[in-house]
């Protein structure tokens, strides 16, 4: 499959369509791929790169999904099972702001089978 259709459309900034992202997807032509990536990257955003400073936080490996991929999750009671309170979370973000902070937080975790969707909010 030839991306000369789509290269050309890159490089004269016109809009791709689902068919044209889809044809890319398909593609294994990783060099190409590459290089009309970044020419669409610079040319939107100049030779700009920004960053943050991320903290991960898993609240909980509980979880009541069982998704095929995972090797984190447990069941209550678990061995290694584990949740964190709110308060056990703030302690952990403001023992981070010491070490020099963060721009973002991050949580991910568990589908926790007693905490209540308020929970995740209040989080």
């Amino acid at each position: 499959m030839s991306l000369n259709k789509i290269e050309k459309q890159v490089l004269s900034g016109k809009r791709l369509s689902p068919e044209d992202a889809l044809l890319l997807f398909e593609s294994d032509d990783i060099y190409t791929l590459g290089r009309l990536a970044n020419h669409a990257a610079v040319t939107r955003n100049g030779n700009n790169a920004y960053f943050i400073q991320n903290h991960h936080i898993n609240p909980t490996n509980i979880c009541v999904n069982r998704c095929k991929f995972c090797a984190f999750s447990r069941s209550k009671g678990d061995k290694g099972a584990y949740e964190m309170s709110i308060r056990q979370i703030i302690n952990k973000l403001k023992k981070q702001t010491v070490r020099g902070g963060f721009s973002e937080v991050h949580i991910v975790g568990g589908l926790h089978p007693d905490w209540p969707f308020d929970h995740y909010l209040k989080m």
